[in-house]
């Protein structure tokens, strides 16, 4: 075993070594590690996860649907978008005041 892959197994050991099967979490895990600042992120899921509504109207129908897209082939499976009566008040792309 060569000096650098002796270092690579020691940080691994220290940071811990963590298996998932979920689809999620290996995308978040992704972002995270290359592209968005832990905060960033837990500020997004923060704003998500305080929304009090049943329903989350999107503003932008072509991004919405994309990210729905998305959120299906990560379970493996697609619903039903109920598409009637949206309306955009208590949106999650409203300006904060």
């Amino acid at each position: 075993m060569d000096q650098s892959s002796s270092s690579d197994m020691a940080v691994r050991e220290r940071s811990g070594c963590f298996r998932s099967r979920s689809r999620v979490t290996a995308l978040l895990y992704l972002l995270i590690r290359d592209e968005i600042p832990c905060g960033v992120l837990e500020d997004y899921v923060t704003k998500v996860c305080e929304h009090e509504e049943e329903y989350i109207t999107f503003t932008n129908g072509w991004i919405a649907e994309y990210a729905h897209d998305l959120e299906q082939r990560l379970h493996g499976s697609y619903e039903q978008v109920d598409k009637e009566n949206l309306s955009c008040k208590g949106d999650l792309n409203a300006e904060e005041t």
